[in-house]
């Protein structure tokens, strides 16, 4: 079910903004009475036209001083033949009431460095080019769930917890599966990785192993697929050259 906004029903006028001085794809006027918040989704379309479209709200305008006009980005108003200086019906999507959601997964990664290695353990691990000794480890913490907005207040509590737990469920597991660090545990030391030296291209040919099988079994309910990979670094990261080649060449074939 649609609820309309009662101030932009057929007397709202578009305005097909440019661009280039706004990344928003659409604006709306912050001048109150249409109810229209941000984070909301909006429908726009002519009240004679079939191509309804639909948009996140992301940001509410000071600079539009009629609360009446939205502005939409130029393209995308090509694209849904959405017409200059002409009324639109804008209509706020009810997510709830309209079972929108998304499917999501949620994995932790990270790298394990460890120093001074055990000789009987030097196989074990793999080596950076720096011959540091390291291990990568992720966790499926959510895996193709559908959540409303109450099952995601529960389970950013339960996620939180799993952040806390786990660097140390990682120290267990390798001093249980390799008994000599224990023994050693004077001169092996278990490091946590930084942002810069994390296992970052691996994660996303994981993640990029779902979008080369995007036509094999295809779910119709699931209108695309994004992908984020939030980490604490600045954006500069340690990789090994090749892994990035084939990485880069994977996107490339894949279009993204």
């Amino acid at each position: 079910m649609i609820h309309e906004v009662s101030l932009l029903v057929s007397v709202s006028i578009l305005f097909i903004k440019y661009g280039v001085f706004c990344p928003e794809d659409v604006i709306i006027s912050s001048r109150g009475g249409h109810n229209i918040n941000i984070g909301d989704v909006i429908e726009v379309y002519h009240p004679e036209d079939a191509h309804h479209a639909l948009f996140l709200v992301t940001t509410l305008s000071d600079d539009l001083q009629n609360r009446d006009v939205i502005s939409v980005e130029q393209s995308l108003a090509h694209t849904f033949k959405l017409q200059q200086h002409k009324n639109v019906i804008v209509n706020v999507m009810n997510k709830e009431e309209n079972n929108c959601n998304h499917d999501t997964t949620v994995v932790f990664f990270t790298r394990i460095y460890i120093d001074d290695v055990p000789s009987e353990y030097s196989q074990s691990f793999k080596q950076d080019a720096l011959s540091r000794y390291y291990e990568d480890f992720y966790r499926v913490i959510i895996q193709n769930e559908r959540f409303t907005t109450d099952d995601w207040k529960r389970e950013l509590g339960r996620m939180q917890y799993e952040i806390l737990q786990f660097e140390n469920n990682i120290y267990s597991y390798l001093r249980n599966t390799y008994p000599l660090i224990n023994k050693n545990s004077n001169k092996t030391k278990l490091n946590i990785c930084t942002a810069m030296d994390a296992n970052l291209l691996e994660v996303l040919n994981m993640a990029i192993n779902l979008y080369s099988g995007y036509n094999i079994d295809r779910n119709f309910d699931r209108t695309g697929k994004l992908l984020f990979v939030i980490t604490p670094g600045s954006g500069v990261y340690h990789v090994n050259e090749n892994l990035l080649l084939l990485t880069k060449k994977r996107v490339l074939d894949l279009g993204e």
